[in-house]
Protein backbone atom coordinates (compact mmCIF):
# COMPACT_ATOMS: atom_id res chain seq x y z
CA UNK A 1 0.00 0.00 0.00
CA UNK A 2 2.68 2.61 0.86
CA UNK A 3 4.62 1.66 -2.33
CA UNK A 4 1.43 2.35 -4.37
CA UNK A 5 0.58 5.79 -2.28
CA UNK A 6 4.62 6.76 -3.19
CA UNK A 7 4.33 6.40 -6.68
CA UNK A 8 0.92 7.78 -6.94
CA UNK A 9 1.93 10.92 -5.21
CA UNK A 10 5.18 11.26 -7.16
CA UNK A 11 3.02 11.36 -10.70
CA UNK A 12 0.78 13.91 -9.24
CA UNK A 13 3.15 16.24 -7.81
CA UNK A 14 5.24 15.75 -11.08
CA UNK A 15 1.83 17.43 -12.67
CA UNK A 16 1.77 20.40 -10.01
CA UNK A 17 3.66 20.40 -7.33
CA UNK A 18 1.31 22.70 -5.56
CA UNK A 19 -1.24 20.36 -4.50
CA UNK A 20 -1.73 18.92 -1.56
CA UNK A 21 -1.93 15.46 -0.96
CA UNK A 22 -4.32 13.01 1.63
CA UNK A 23 -3.54 9.37 2.43
CA UNK A 24 -6.36 7.10 4.31
CA UNK A 25 -4.98 5.88 7.25
CA UNK A 26 -6.33 4.72 10.42
CA UNK A 27 -5.01 5.22 13.95
CA UNK A 28 -3.23 1.97 14.02
CA UNK A 29 1.22 1.83 14.12
CA UNK A 30 1.42 -0.88 11.69
CA UNK A 31 -0.36 1.01 9.09
CA UNK A 32 1.24 4.35 9.36
CA UNK A 33 4.64 2.79 9.64
CA UNK A 34 4.32 1.46 6.54
CA UNK A 35 2.18 4.58 5.10
CA UNK A 36 4.93 7.02 6.35
CA UNK A 37 8.37 5.39 5.45
CA UNK A 38 7.40 5.14 2.00
CA UNK A 39 5.69 7.94 1.11
CA UNK A 40 5.69 10.27 4.19
CA UNK A 41 8.00 12.96 2.19
CA UNK A 42 4.87 13.34 -0.54
CA UNK A 43 2.14 13.84 2.16
CA UNK A 44 0.37 17.02 3.54
CA UNK A 45 -2.39 15.28 5.03
CA UNK A 46 -3.03 11.73 6.44
CA UNK A 47 -6.90 10.95 7.00
CA UNK A 48 -8.46 8.92 9.40
CA UNK A 49 -12.36 7.92 9.89
CA UNK A 50 -14.25 7.09 13.05
CA UNK A 51 -17.92 6.25 13.99
CA UNK A 52 -18.71 4.93 17.63
CA UNK A 53 -22.52 3.78 17.72
CA UNK A 54 -21.86 1.20 14.88
CA UNK A 55 -25.29 -0.04 14.20
CA UNK A 56 -24.46 -1.63 10.65
CA UNK A 57 -26.97 -4.73 11.03
CA UNK A 58 -29.11 -3.90 13.98
CA UNK A 59 -30.51 -0.64 14.36
CA UNK A 60 -30.22 -0.49 17.75
CA UNK A 61 -29.16 3.34 18.58
CA UNK A 62 -26.82 3.53 22.13
CA UNK A 63 -28.78 5.70 24.82
CA UNK A 64 -27.79 8.54 25.92
CA UNK A 65 -25.31 7.24 28.69
CA UNK A 66 -23.42 5.14 26.49
CA UNK A 67 -22.94 7.98 23.90
CA UNK A 68 -21.44 9.95 26.95
CA UNK A 69 -18.49 6.98 27.01
CA UNK A 70 -17.92 7.44 23.63
CA UNK A 71 -16.95 11.03 24.11
CA UNK A 72 -13.85 9.25 26.11
CA UNK A 73 -12.69 7.74 22.84
CA UNK A 74 -12.25 10.78 20.87
CA UNK A 75 -8.77 12.20 21.92
CA UNK A 76 -7.21 8.69 22.36
CA UNK A 77 -7.63 8.57 18.19
CA UNK A 78 -6.10 11.99 17.79
CA UNK A 79 -3.35 11.10 20.30
CA UNK A 80 -2.03 8.01 18.79
CA UNK A 81 -2.29 9.39 15.65
CA UNK A 82 -0.12 12.42 16.53
CA UNK A 83 2.36 10.58 18.21
CA UNK A 84 3.36 8.06 15.45
CA UNK A 85 3.61 11.38 13.10
CA UNK A 86 6.08 12.53 15.70
CA UNK A 87 7.70 9.29 16.37
CA UNK A 88 8.81 9.37 12.70
CA UNK A 89 9.82 13.02 12.34
CA UNK A 90 6.14 14.12 10.69
CA UNK A 91 5.02 16.29 13.48
CA UNK A 92 4.61 19.82 12.10
CA UNK A 93 4.66 18.43 8.41
CA UNK A 94 2.20 16.53 7.95
CA UNK A 95 -1.61 17.58 9.72
CA UNK A 96 -4.25 15.34 10.51
CA UNK A 97 -7.46 15.57 8.34
CA UNK A 98 -10.21 13.50 10.74
CA UNK A 99 -12.28 13.75 7.06
CA UNK A 100 -15.33 11.24 8.37
CA UNK A 101 -16.71 10.86 11.47
CA UNK A 102 -20.25 10.96 13.28
CA UNK A 103 -21.27 9.35 16.64
CA UNK A 104 -23.84 7.16 14.66
CA UNK A 105 -22.52 4.58 11.89
CA UNK A 106 -25.18 4.03 9.07
CA UNK A 107 -27.39 1.07 9.12
CA UNK A 108 -27.26 -0.80 6.18
CA UNK A 109 -27.83 -4.42 6.90
CA UNK A 110 -27.49 -7.65 4.04
CA UNK A 111 -25.04 -5.75 2.14
CA UNK A 112 -23.47 -9.43 1.59
CA UNK A 113 -26.45 -11.31 1.28
CA UNK A 114 -27.17 -10.97 -2.12
CA UNK A 115 -30.89 -11.91 -1.51
CA UNK A 116 -32.31 -10.08 1.44
CA UNK A 117 -33.24 -6.21 0.70
CA UNK A 118 -30.54 -3.91 1.56
CA UNK A 119 -32.14 -0.91 0.75
CA UNK A 120 -35.52 -0.29 2.37
CA UNK A 121 -34.08 -0.87 5.71
CA UNK A 122 -31.65 1.91 5.20
CA UNK A 123 -34.73 4.58 5.66
CA UNK A 124 -33.97 3.92 8.80
CA UNK A 125 -31.59 6.22 8.88
CA UNK A 126 -33.16 9.43 8.14
CA UNK A 127 -36.09 8.74 11.11
CA UNK A 128 -35.40 11.74 13.01
CA UNK A 129 -35.83 10.13 16.63
CA UNK A 130 -32.54 9.22 15.78
CA UNK A 131 -30.79 12.54 16.43
CA UNK A 132 -31.06 13.36 20.12
CA UNK A 133 -28.98 15.69 22.59
CA UNK A 134 -26.89 12.51 22.49
CA UNK A 135 -26.05 13.44 19.30
CA UNK A 136 -25.37 17.38 20.23
CA UNK A 137 -23.64 16.74 23.23
CA UNK A 138 -20.77 14.15 21.06
CA UNK A 139 -20.67 16.74 18.33
CA UNK A 140 -19.40 18.98 20.69
CA UNK A 141 -17.03 17.11 22.59
CA UNK A 142 -15.34 16.19 19.30
CA UNK A 143 -15.13 19.86 18.45
CA UNK A 144 -13.66 20.65 21.45
CA UNK A 145 -11.22 18.07 21.38
CA UNK A 146 -10.37 18.97 17.94
CA UNK A 147 -9.71 22.57 18.81
CA UNK A 148 -7.33 21.04 21.77
CA UNK A 149 -5.41 19.70 19.48
CA UNK A 150 -5.42 22.46 16.51
CA UNK A 151 -1.68 22.04 16.53
CA UNK A 152 -2.44 18.86 14.32
CA UNK A 153 -5.80 18.52 13.53
CA UNK A 154 -6.52 20.69 10.43
CA UNK A 155 -9.31 19.81 9.18
CA UNK A 156 -13.06 17.54 10.90
CA UNK A 157 -15.45 16.84 8.06
CA UNK A 158 -18.70 15.57 9.84
CA UNK A 159 -20.58 12.46 7.73
CA UNK A 160 -22.65 13.39 5.77
CA UNK A 161 -24.03 16.48 6.35
CA UNK A 162 -27.33 16.36 4.38
CA UNK A 163 -29.96 13.51 4.89
CA UNK A 164 -28.80 9.68 6.65
CA UNK A 165 -27.07 10.58 9.61
CA UNK A 166 -26.64 14.40 8.46
CA UNK A 167 -27.47 17.67 10.30
CA UNK A 168 -30.23 18.89 8.51
CA UNK A 169 -32.86 16.49 7.00
CA UNK A 170 -34.94 16.92 4.06
CA UNK A 171 -38.97 16.35 3.20
CA UNK A 172 -41.54 17.76 0.60
CA UNK A 173 -42.47 20.60 2.60
CA UNK A 174 -38.93 21.83 4.25
CA UNK A 175 -36.17 20.83 6.05
CA UNK A 176 -35.61 20.09 9.64
CA UNK A 177 -33.01 21.49 11.79
CA UNK A 178 -31.29 18.23 13.87
CA UNK A 179 -29.74 18.62 17.22
CA UNK A 180 -26.54 18.71 15.64
CA UNK A 181 -26.72 21.60 13.01
CA UNK A 182 -27.51 23.99 16.09
CA UNK A 183 -23.70 22.55 17.27
CA UNK A 184 -22.06 23.44 14.27
CA UNK A 185 -23.83 26.80 14.34
CA UNK A 186 -22.67 28.14 17.94
CA UNK A 187 -19.34 26.90 16.86
CA UNK A 188 -19.11 28.66 13.52
CA UNK A 189 -20.62 32.03 14.85
CA UNK A 190 -20.11 32.24 18.39
CA UNK A 191 -16.51 30.33 19.01
CA UNK A 192 -13.36 32.68 18.79
CA UNK A 193 -10.35 31.73 15.49
CA UNK A 194 -7.21 31.48 17.75
CA UNK A 195 -7.24 28.44 20.66
CA UNK A 196 -5.64 29.32 24.48
CA UNK A 197 -4.81 27.25 27.14
CA UNK A 198 -7.44 26.07 29.19
CA UNK A 199 -8.31 23.76 32.16
CA UNK A 200 -10.43 22.29 34.16
CA UNK A 201 -9.61 22.07 38.11
CA UNK A 202 -12.96 20.05 39.04
CA UNK A 203 -13.01 15.75 38.80
CA UNK A 204 -16.68 15.43 39.44
CA UNK A 205 -18.28 12.47 37.34
CA UNK A 206 -21.11 10.19 37.22
CA UNK A 207 -21.06 6.78 36.49
CA UNK A 208 -22.15 4.72 33.62
CA UNK A 209 -22.69 0.74 33.54
CA UNK A 210 -21.38 -0.79 30.08
CA UNK A 211 -20.37 -4.14 29.00
CA UNK A 212 -16.79 -3.83 30.30
CA UNK A 213 -17.37 -2.51 33.45
CA UNK A 214 -18.42 0.49 35.36
CA UNK A 215 -17.06 4.41 33.48
CA UNK A 216 -16.86 7.11 34.99
CA UNK A 217 -17.89 10.00 32.41
CA UNK A 218 -16.67 13.68 33.85
CA UNK A 219 -19.67 16.15 33.77
CA UNK A 220 -17.80 19.40 32.15
CA UNK A 221 -15.84 19.68 29.48
CA UNK A 222 -14.74 23.20 27.86
CA UNK A 223 -11.64 24.52 25.61
CA UNK A 224 -11.56 28.35 25.49
CA UNK A 225 -10.65 30.37 22.20
CA UNK A 226 -10.54 34.70 21.88
CA UNK A 227 -10.76 36.58 18.46
CA UNK A 228 -8.83 39.37 18.78
CA UNK A 229 -10.42 41.51 16.41
CA UNK A 230 -13.36 41.07 18.51
CA UNK A 231 -11.37 41.67 22.11
CA UNK A 232 -13.69 38.57 23.07
CA UNK A 233 -13.25 35.28 25.06
CA UNK A 234 -15.30 32.75 23.92
CA UNK A 235 -15.31 29.43 25.68
CA UNK A 236 -17.51 26.07 24.72
CA UNK A 237 -19.06 24.32 27.97
CA UNK A 238 -20.34 21.57 27.90
CA UNK A 239 -22.06 19.45 30.46
CA UNK A 240 -22.28 15.47 30.07
CA UNK A 241 -24.39 14.63 33.01
CA UNK A 242 -27.56 13.40 32.01
CA UNK A 243 -30.47 14.98 34.69
CA UNK A 244 -27.69 17.47 36.58
CA UNK A 245 -27.44 21.04 36.40
CA UNK A 246 -23.68 21.72 37.46
CA UNK A 247 -22.57 25.09 38.83
CA UNK A 248 -18.96 26.51 37.44
CA UNK A 249 -16.78 29.02 38.41
CA UNK A 250 -14.87 30.11 35.06
CA UNK A 251 -11.59 32.27 36.28
CA UNK A 252 -10.26 34.13 33.27
CA UNK A 253 -6.97 36.62 33.41
CA UNK A 254 -8.10 39.91 33.75
CA UNK A 255 -11.45 39.41 34.41
CA UNK A 256 -12.23 42.75 35.25
CA UNK A 257 -11.85 44.48 31.80
CA UNK A 258 -15.05 42.28 30.25
CA UNK A 259 -18.41 44.05 31.24
CA UNK A 260 -20.44 40.86 30.31
CA UNK A 261 -20.63 37.65 28.47
CA UNK A 262 -23.41 36.05 26.21
CA UNK A 263 -24.66 33.12 26.43
CA UNK A 264 -25.92 30.72 23.53
CA UNK A 265 -27.24 27.61 25.24
CA UNK A 266 -29.05 24.61 23.42
CA UNK A 267 -30.64 22.78 25.91
CA UNK A 268 -33.74 20.62 26.27
CA UNK A 269 -35.92 19.03 29.00
CA UNK A 270 -35.31 15.47 28.01
CA UNK A 271 -31.80 13.94 26.73
CA UNK A 272 -33.89 11.84 24.49
CA UNK A 273 -35.46 15.47 22.64
CA UNK A 274 -35.15 16.07 18.76
CA UNK A 275 -36.84 17.49 16.20
CA UNK A 276 -38.83 16.20 13.56
CA UNK A 277 -41.73 17.61 11.11
CA UNK A 278 -44.00 18.35 13.39
CA UNK A 279 -41.92 19.17 16.20
CA UNK A 280 -39.28 21.47 14.46
CA UNK A 281 -38.42 23.48 17.43
CA UNK A 282 -38.50 20.76 20.09
CA UNK A 283 -34.69 21.94 20.64
CA UNK A 284 -32.98 25.11 19.51
CA UNK A 285 -30.24 27.46 20.36
CA UNK A 286 -31.30 30.17 23.86
CA UNK A 287 -29.49 33.43 24.29
CA UNK A 288 -29.08 35.49 26.67
CA UNK A 289 -26.90 38.26 28.37
CA UNK A 290 -25.14 38.96 32.04
CA UNK A 291 -23.43 42.00 33.36
CA UNK A 292 -20.46 41.13 35.18
CA UNK A 293 -20.22 42.45 38.13
CA UNK A 294 -17.51 40.60 40.62
CA UNK A 295 -14.00 41.20 38.56
CA UNK A 296 -12.70 38.33 39.52
CA UNK A 297 -14.96 35.38 38.81
CA UNK A 298 -18.00 34.90 36.83
CA UNK A 299 -20.34 31.45 38.01
CA UNK A 300 -23.19 29.99 36.17
CA UNK A 301 -25.35 27.29 36.27
CA UNK A 302 -24.74 24.64 33.30
CA UNK A 303 -27.97 22.35 32.02
CA UNK A 304 -27.90 18.95 31.98
CA UNK A 305 -27.37 17.19 28.63
CA UNK A 306 -26.23 21.01 27.31
CA UNK A 307 -23.91 22.79 24.94
CA UNK A 308 -23.08 26.28 25.70
CA UNK A 309 -21.23 28.76 24.08
CA UNK A 310 -20.30 32.11 26.45
CA UNK A 311 -18.79 35.00 24.64
CA UNK A 312 -16.91 37.25 27.34
CA UNK A 313 -17.39 40.93 25.72
CA UNK A 314 -16.38 44.61 26.75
Amino acid sequence: MGGFVRESAKMMKRVDPNIELFAASISDLDWNINLLREAGKYLDWISIHRYWDLVHEDNTLSDYETCMTYTLDIEPEIEKTKHILGSLGYLGKIKIAFDEWNLRGWHHPHVSSGTEDYLTPRDKNDWNDSYTMADAVFTACFLNQCLKHCDVVGTANFSPTVNTRGAVYTHSDGIVLRTTYFVFEMFTKYMGDQVIDSWISSHDTFPVETKGGIISVPCIDLIATKREEENTINISVINRHPEETREIAIGIKDLCRFNRVRVHRLESESKDDYNDIDQPNKVSVQVSEIELGDPDKFTIGVAPHSVNVLVFSV
